[in-house]
């Protein structure tokens, strides 16, 4: 394979893809990495301008190096349109996580006829032997080794026209709902949800003794598989500490600069 262009979700992704060049010569080409976290935050009419500044003010209250990729991730969306236009082979590494799909379903309403020029390997198709030797199906390329990915070559296809539709149609219903937190329910559908959505998983791991922020979180990403990230728990357990149902020590900025407790003397139902 020559003159390749491939799409990944997330530079951590990137970085393993490009790693993996080393043990497939084949695999080499130009990376395009797509950064932003459409699981938060508004995502209607971004291919407005003020739309997408309007998205940015949002992210710059919750983490400030979250701005450049609403922009970055517009451009390159651009450069894939410039890509087929010039024929180029473009393979895109799709996870099943709720960051993968919804990345790609924003390629699909963008580009919409444009993809079915380009290939896909599903991640998740593939299955992958770890180190000791046990069998598994990796949700996405952060969670495999460099040397594993040549494996999942074989997986690479056509986009199907279906698989086009299904992504433009999950795009249409999330940006016309334009909630603030869109989650993957049981490894199934991408889901709009309220703001306060995983407030309840951060309080359960709540006690009435002092905890570390990122001790709080780092256990709720594993209970939710992932499926937010730290920044948006972060913000949310800020929110809990405003709302008076959390008492916090420290300065509320990065996870690790405060500690949380409940508050003493809250019912349950206080905390719901």
């Amino acid at each position: 394979m020559r003159n390749i262009v491939h799409v990944v979700f997330g530079d951590y992704s990137g970085g393993t893809l490009e790693r993996s060049f080393e043990f497939d010569e084949n695999l080499r080409g130009e990376i395009i990495c797509f950064n932003d976290d459409l699981r938060a935050g508004s995502i209607r009419d971004l291919h407005r301008k003020e739309e997408r500044e309007s998205r940015q003010d949002w992210w710059s209250l919750i983490i400030p190096d979250g701005l450049k990729h609403i922009t970055d991730d517009y451009n390159k969306v651009e450069i894939i349109r410039e890509c087929l236009k010039d024929r180029k082979q473009i393979i895109i590494w799709l996870g099943s996580d709720g960051f993968n799909r919804l990345g790609f379903a924003r390629l699909c309403f963008s580009l919409t006829t444009l993809l079915i020029n380009c290939s896909v390997v599903a991640i998740s198709e593939g299955q992958i032997t770890n180190k000791v030797g046990e069998n598994y199906r990796p949700a996405s390329l952060i969670v495999m080794d460099p040397d594993q990915i040549a494996h999942l070559a074989i997986h690479l296809r056509p986009i199907s026209k279906s698989e086009i539709e299904e992504g433009v149609n999950l795009w249409k219903r999330l940006s016309g709902q334009n909630s603030i937190i869109r989650s993957l329910i049981n490894n199934k559908q991408v889901e709009s949800r309220d703001e306060s959505f995983y407030d309840a998983d951060l309080l359960s791991r709540c006690t009435t003794n002092f905890q570390k922020a990122a001790r709080v979180i780092g256990y709720t990403l594993c209970d939710i598989d992932f499926e937010v990230s730290d920044s948006i728990l972060n913000w949310r357990l800020q929110e809990l500490v405003k709302q008076k149902k959390l008492e916090a020590k420290g300065v509320l900025v990065e996870i690790r600069d405060y500690k949380v407790k409940l508050v003493a003397g809250l019912s349950s139902d206080a905390l719901q």
